[in-house]
């Protein structure tokens, strides 16, 4: 029981820590803090786990008699329906930040449409001003919003320029963002509550046969079922930790085919060439790339390019990218005074 207060405070804390704000020191802000609530969590259940396992292994050479089972089923009873009520508010707690998420997505649809209108009548402002003033401008795809306000701020797009989405309001806003995965730090704390409620199962279990049946076997019971919820704790915190583990170490993603998004990025017409794509993801729902993208000689507006290469990573639901557009250097042909020397 004492475990998953435990758990479940490093769960709380992680999510509220997740919530702050981000700042120039954090730029990602603190989405991975629930992945670090899930490390945490998931050693603590490896430890809880192993050390079960090291007391079941003694128990067998000094066996234990139980002298009062009905007292130890009623308190694993009580145990028992405890984690039962902690499964399912973490259940319900999933489901409400599913329908937040809905009421969110269709209330940003809704100021979309208000904002769309007002960025057309803004482009049409800025198409009516003199030529003189607008030299730099490539297209109006170099129009960027301004975070934060509704300004429009129109820039050059110039070679090898970085293009970036990154950025907390990414992070939430991007509609492609996956759902069906569920949130880390809410699991760690779960296997924690559930292996709980397995050791009542087995107590309760052990209690009533040590009541019912004669004999002096029926106490090694108590050190089988023991060693059995170890090894369960063990095996459903090992998965956990393995996905923390590759979530720091910035591990391609299993559900991205890296070979299989750089051939789509190819097959648009101004891609020359696609180099140092890097995709991982900041917990296990955000993903991230960044790469180079080789553009052909005779392109006009990189703007355009860019915002179709992003469409196909978000289509491969990744969130966040950072595009660095290259102009391919045409190849010289030598001269009939080079090819002589």
């Amino acid at each position: 029981m004492l475990s998953d207060i435990l758990s479940q405070i490093i769960g709380l804390t992680a999510t509220i820590i997740m919530k702050q704000n981000f700042s120039s020191k954090f730029t990602y802000g603190f989405t991975r803090a629930e992945v670090t609530g899930a490390f945490i969590n998931s050693v603590f259940q490896i430890s809880i786990g192993l050390f079960m396992s090291i007391q079941s292994i003694e128990s067998f050479f000094e066996l234990e008699e139980v002298k009062d089972p009905l007292f130890l089923l009623a308190v694993s009873g009580g145990g028992l329906v405890v984690n039962i009520i902690g499964m399912i508010i973490l259940q319900e707690y999933s489901c409400i930040k599913k329908v937040n998420k809905k009421i969110n997505s269709l209330n940003k649809k809704e100021e979309g449409k208000s904002e769309k209108s007002e960025i057309e009548l803004k482009e049409i402002k800025i198409q009516e001003k003199p030529q003189q003033e607008l030299t730099q401008v490539e297209d109006l795809s170099s129009v960027r919003r301004i975070h934060g306000t509704k300004r429009m701020l129109v820039t050059p797009t110039l070679p090898n320029e970085k293009e970036s989405t990154i950025g907390p309001q990414n992070i939430e806003e991007n509609k492609n963002t996956s759902t069906k995965k569920k949130n880390i730090n809410i699991k760690g704390v779960f296997i924690h509550v559930f292996g709980d409620a397995l050791g009542s199962v087995a107590t309760m279990f052990v209690a009533l046969c040590v009541y019912f049946i004669n004999g002096h076997w029926k106490y090694y019971l108590d050190p089988v079922s023991s060693l059995v919820v170890s090894l369960v704790m063990m095996i459903t915190g090992l998965p956990l930790l393995y996905s923390c583990i590759r979530i720091v170490m910035q591990v391609v993603p299993k559900r991205f085919d890296l070979e299989k998004i750089r051939e789509s990025i190819l097959e648009h017409p101004d891609v020359v060439g696609v180099h140092d794509l890097h995709i991982w993801q900041l917990n296990n729902k955000i993903g991230v790339a960044t790469l180079k993208v080789e553009l052909n000689e005779k392109i006009i507006s990189q703007g355009s390019v860019s915002d179709d290469i992003r469409k196909i990573l978000n289509n491969n639901d990744i969130q966040l990218t950072t595009i660095e557009c290259i102009n391919s250097i045409p190849k010289r042909t030598p001269s009939s005074r080079e090819c002589f020397f």
